[in-house]
């Protein structure tokens, strides 16, 4: 774990590789139709996903009566759900708190030291390891990490404002309409042309691995998806399920689930739960998120302090950031490094603002009943 002066002087560098403060996004903005046929894709996989929920479904119907039926359901939704978490795991973890904020280090473990011994030996290892989990995260069919972390960190830099990519808060207000907002937030942003390339200014640290940005070019993010459908479909048939039929159901379903669980976070945690930090924007804590982003609910937290490795402060809550229990058990296997932990001065902080809180809603709840309301 770093002091708090390294924590400062890693933060001012991510922040520093933000890069433009052009105006990327206009309230109520268009989508042509070269922009629905440059996503297309998208539009695709998604029908393609509900087509395997409806699958899965019609084998559990099918399974009361049909045992073989029920198996395959099954096993359609357990390959599903197995996909959908592990993948959630590298957005969580890989994209978002390693390639976006730097938020721990991969080293080389004492157990192989032995091995590698060389400086030029260890930067090889180090670059290998980060090009297979680069390689591992874009089995979620979301382009490459450089494309993903170059757009966050400038979520995070414009956060709400109108050169916010996705901020819900900033398109209802100007448009005046919620479910516009929430559109746009959730998946409409996905869709613009715009969007289509990264801002390399705003990752250095990243795009000079030439390795990273072979993934930034289809025939580069499009590898792992396409080895894992296959996969998928040979389980099928090895399982007597159908290799069709597990291609739609544990592949496709599964794709969808991850997108979403992914867009959640962009959008209601900007539109529902508490915020506990005042900054400066929207995000929220929304524990329910925790469910199915495996610890991003705690957005607020997140936003507060986005170098740390948890998004969850409090003792009781880390318990629910599940990508930080497994990046722990990463640390202490001694292959990575935690940058920044959360001190006792940061939960006694998180406590004060919460009993703040409850401070404040106990005197308007008295307010209230003062007044008779």
């Amino acid at each position: 774990m770093i002091s708090r002066l390294d924590y400062m002087a890693e933060a001012a560098s991510i922040s520093a590789m933000i890069g433009s403060e052009e105006n990327e996004m206009e309230a109520g903005e268009k989508i042509g139709i070269w922009d629905v046929i440059y996503e297309s894709r998208f539009f695709i996989v998604n029908l393609l996903g509900i087509v395997g929920f409806g699958w899965i479904l019609w084998e559990f119907v099918q399974g009361f009566t049909d045992r073989h039926r029920l198996f395959a359901g099954v096993a359609m939704l357990a390959v599903c759900l197995v996909n959908c978490y592990w993948r959630m795991f590298f957005v969580t973890g890989f994209r978002h708190r390693y390639f976006s904020h730097r938020a721990f280090k991969n080293k080389v473990p004492r157990w192989l030291k032995w091995v590698i011994r060389s400086p030029r030996a260890e930067d090889m290892y180090l670059r290998g390891v980060q090009m297979v989990e680069a390689f591992l995260a874009t089995a979620d069919a979301q382009k490459g990490v450089i494309w993903w972390a170059s757009h966050h960190r400038h979520h995070h830099k414009f956060s709400d404002t109108a050169d916010d990519l996705h901020s819900f808060d900033y398109v209802r207000n100007e448009t005046g309409s919620f479910w516009k907002g929430f559109y746009h937030s959730h998946v409409k942003w996905v869709l613009l042309k715009k969007y289509k390339k990264a801002d390399y200014d705003k990752v250095p640290d990243l795009k000079k691995f030439p390795e990273l940005m072979f993934f930034e070019k289809a025939r580069g993010y499009l590898i792992a998806p396409v080895l894992l459908g296959a996969a998928c479909f040979f389980l099928g048939i090895a399982l007597g399920v159908g290799g069709w039929a597990m291609l739609f159901g544990g592949f496709f379903a599964s794709t969808v689930l991850t997108y979403h669980f992914t867009f959640f976070i962009n959008s209601l945690a900007h539109m529902m739960g508490k915020a506990r930090f005042d900054t400066g924007e929207q995000s929220k804590n929304c524990g329910f998120l925790n469910w199915f982003t495996m610890g991003e609910g705690w957005h607020n937290n997140h936003h507060h302090k986005d170098i740390a490795a948890s998004q969850a402060i409090l003792p009781e809550e880390v318990r629910s950031d599940v990508t930080y229990q497994i990046i722990l058990l990463l640390e202490k296997l001694d292959l990575v490094k935690i940058v920044y932990k959360y001190t006792e001065s940061d939960i006694a902080e998180a406590r004060q603002m919460d009993d703040l809180a409850k401070q404040t809603r106990r005197a308007k709840k008295r307010e209230l009943e003062t007044a008779g309301v």
